[in-house]
Parts: structure tokens; sequence; C-alpha cells
């Protein structure tokens, strides 16, 4: 099964930020579709972004290391579709680890580390999502980064270069 690039499902012609990933409103998913017929192969969603202080924690305070949590909520959905078009013995899976996240801030930098001990520690693991898609599933769940920014861009790039992106806070 043939993909395309990162595509904002529904449109013909995605709206692209200077970093090259495709622009998304809180709650619109973005995804990948089959290059031969279009069909939606995997969708993702932020579906709403809060900046925060502080959060529940397993049982412990929890303070960002950074100076503020960003809470994601997300919903990812990867067809059963893939699976049929994979290698024999060949994984098939979307990441979905807090580390396939960025934040950009106001100023366009990239900060270097959303994922620390206390973002980890917020919340229990069912309430997370979980770290990897497999064919056939949709999943929602929390994502917490530790940003220094309270506003700015949360980006999904799984392979480090295309991918979508969301503003949250200001």
């Amino acid at each position: 099964m043939a993909r395309s690039a990162p595509e904002g499902t529904g449109a013909a012609s995605p709206e692209l930020s200077e970093r090259g990933h495709v622009r998304k409103d809180l709650g619109e998913p973005g995804g990948l579709a089959d290059a031969t017929d279009g069909r939606a192969v995997f969708e993702i969603s932020v579906d709403s972004a809060t900046v925060s202080a502080t959060c529940p924690g397993r049982g412990i305070d929890v303070s960002p290391a950074n100076g503020h949590f960003v809470v994601l909520d997300v919903t990812a959905s990867l067809s059963a579709d893939v699976a049929a078009g994979a290698d024999r013995g060949q994984d098939v899976f979307m990441p979905l680890v807090a580390e396939t996240f960025d934040i950009v801030g106001p100023g366009g930098a990239v900060q270097g580390s959303t994922v620390t001990d206390a973002s980890w520690a917020c919340f229990d693991d069912d309430e997370l999502l979980p770290p990897f898609l497999e064919p056939g599933r949709t999943v929602t769940g929390k994502v917490v980064l530790d940003s220094v920014s309270d506003s700015g861009v949360v980006v999904y790039a799984p392979d480090g270069e295309a991918g979508w992106e969301w503003e949250f806070g200001g």
C-alpha cells in the first residue's frame, strides 16, 4: 500500500507552516492517505491542549521542571488495511510516545526536551496515550509535555521531518 506525505484529511492542498508541517486547529485531524485511492490510513488529532502549573500526579505532588505542563488529549487511529500492505514479518505501527511530540515556542524555537520525570509522573498509565498504535485500532489518551512556554505550537512528527501541528495557549 503506497502512502503519501502527511495530509490534512479532507483538505485538497493543506496549509503548511514555515517548518513544513500541516497546520491544524485543535480537534481537527491530520493523517496519511493511501496514494492510490486517497483513503485515510492514519489519523491523529490533538483534541485539546491545557496549560497548567500542576497535575494530578501518581499519588505525589508534581511540579513542571520547565515551568508549564501542556496536557494534550489525543485521538489516533490506524487502518487495519496497512497490515495487508506490509512485508511478511514487518512490524506495522505508528509511534505515539511523548518523544514524538515537540513544542515550538512563540519565538519559533523548538524546545530541546519536553519529556521529563515530572511530565511522566502526571497521570496513571491507563490515562496516557499508549506508546504505539497497531493496525485496526483507535485510541485516546493524554500526552504530557513539560514546556518553558505557556503558548506556542505542538508538533507531531514521528519521522522527525513531516508532520502536523496545533496551536495551544495564549
